[in-house]
C-alpha cells in the first residue's frame, strides 16, 4: 500500500510541475491550470498533495496531524475534489496562486475539522 501512496504522489508532483525546456527550472502550476486538467489528473493531483500535506504535519510533529487526517479521510476523494473545484469556482482570487496553496485553502474552507 505505501508504495501506491508512493506512486500516486511521484506521479501527482509530476503533473503539478513541468520543466522548462531553456533552462531546466521547474514551473509552479497554479490553480487555474490545475482546473484546466481532466478528472483523472485532478484527482491524482489533490491525492498527492493531500499525502503531501498529511506527511509534513507528520514530519513536523505537528499536534493536529491525526485530527486533519482523520478529517480529510472521513470524505471520499471525489468529494473532496468536489469541494476544491467548487470553493475555486466561488473563490476566483485563489486560482492565480500555486496549486498547493489554493488546494489548502479550499480543504480547509470546505473541510473545517
Amino acid at each position: 500500500m505505501r508504495l501506491i501512496s508512493f506512486a500516486i504522489s511521484i506521479l501527482a508532483l509530476s503533473m503539478a510541475t513541468s520543466v522548462a525546456q531553456e533552462n531546466r527550472t521547474v514551473e509552479v502550476v497554479k490553480a487555474s491550470d490545475f482546473m484546466a486538467f481532466p478528472e483523472d489528473q485532478q484527482v491524482l493531483s489533490l491525492a498527492g498533495l493531500v499525502d503531501g500535506m498529511a506527511y509534513m504535519l507528520f514530519h513536523y510533529k505537528n499536534p493536529e496531524h491525526d485530527a486533519w487526517v482523520a478529517c480529510v479521510r472521513a470524505a471520499p476523494l471525489g468529494d473532496l475534489l468536489n469541494d476544491v473545484n467548487s470553493f475555486l469556482k466561488e473563490n476566483a482570487e485563489y486560482q492565480k496562486y500555486p496549486v498547493s496553496y489554493s488546494l489548502s485553502k479550499a480543504i480547509g474552507a470546505r473541510r473545517p475539522c
